[in-house]
């Protein structure tokens, strides 16, 4: 198929699932930012200068947030993928539409493959 076609057919799809993707993407986006902030903060120069705790209980406190940023890892992967699911099956219906029209499943994953490339 034409990929103008195809890319015109993901972005369609995209403004019509909008109430159900903006929540997908900002949660995707909070869970990644919390966990990257929790690992900076683990990291500080402020805990540790040159090796060397920065004050008392900085260990402690490092390893704290080391053990929290992987829970939340642990977390952000389950609920990402959980909720992947959740979008695949409110787009079973387009798909089955896509497939109806004569795309194959390859064509209906190459729009999301050509947009990632870019």
């Amino acid at each position: 198929m034409n990929h103008k076609l195809l890319t015109k057919f993901v972005f369609s799809g995209m403004q019509k699932n909008k109430k159900t993707l903006i929540p997908y993407l900002l949660a995707g986006t909070m869970t990644v930012m919390i966990y990257y902030i929790l690992q900076s903060l683990a990291h500080c120069p402020y805990i540790y200068k040159d090796g060397v705790e920065a004050f008392y209980g900085a260990q402690l406190i490092s390893i704290l947030l080391e053990i929290s940023g992987q829970i939340v890892a642990v977390f952000a992967t389950v609920f990402l993928f959980y909720t992947n699911q959740f979008m695949i099956r409110a787009r079973k219906k387009e798909m089955g539409l896509y497939g109806v029209l004569g795309m194959s499943k390859k064509n209906i994953t190459r729009p999301f493959q050509v947009l990632c490339k870019r």
